[in-house]
């Protein structure tokens, strides 16, 4: 097969390696752990996303494989809880352009967060009058989002989020290998 440009890989294959200057690196940096997120570029990362972990100099090598997901025509006429996903458009969200599950998720853990908390991490989506926790705050919030992710994903008024799939998605098959 002739591809313009020449590719040195395979196709779905990407190998790289995060080669920084240690000394470059705070001592506390050293120790931690760094992680690759995947995400539609209509996306921004989320705590929804699927996570990566790699270490600093190791060389890693990343098979990927996109999938794409269409809804049959036929299903289009049903409601979104029939067919359970979205389409194009039917769902908006107050602080996303593009609607995603994930960004659903990531506003509706945010909301619950505001109610739990009366404040949001300083990384959530939030309006210009909205307080961000404080320090002293920090425990709030990271229980909130801890609780949040292991419940069924309702604000504490019980009023659920609601977040489906796009009926038009791509998914990405990701295997990780280390030398």
């Amino acid at each position: 097969e002739d591809t313009f440009p020449a590719r040195a890989i395979p196709k779905n294959h990407a190998i790289f390696q995060i080669k920084p200057n240690i000394s470059e690196l705070a001592n506390y940096c050293k120790a931690l752990q760094f992680t690759i997120i995947l995400h539609l570029p209509n996306e921004i990362a989320t705590p929804f996303h699927e996570s990566y972990p790699f270490e600093i100099g190791r060389l890693m090598k990343f098979r990927l494989k996109a999938v794409s997901y269409e809804i049959d025509k036929t299903l289009k006429g049903y409601t979104a809880f029939r067919r359970n996903c979205y389409l194009q458009n039917e769902r908006q969200l107050k602080f996303f352009k593009s609607y995603t599950k994930a960004h659903c998720d990531f506003e509706c853990m945010t909301n619950y967060t505001l109610e739990v908390c009366s404040c949001v991490k300083f990384s959530m989506p939030r309006e210009d009058s909205t307080p961000v926790c404080n320090l002293e705050e920090a425990k709030c919030y990271v229980d909130a989002m801890e609780n949040f992710s292991n419940n069924t994903r309702t604000t504490n008024t019980d009023k659920p989020c609601d977040c489906l799939s796009t009926c038009t998605d791509i998914k990405y098959d990701l295997k990780v290998e280390t030398d």
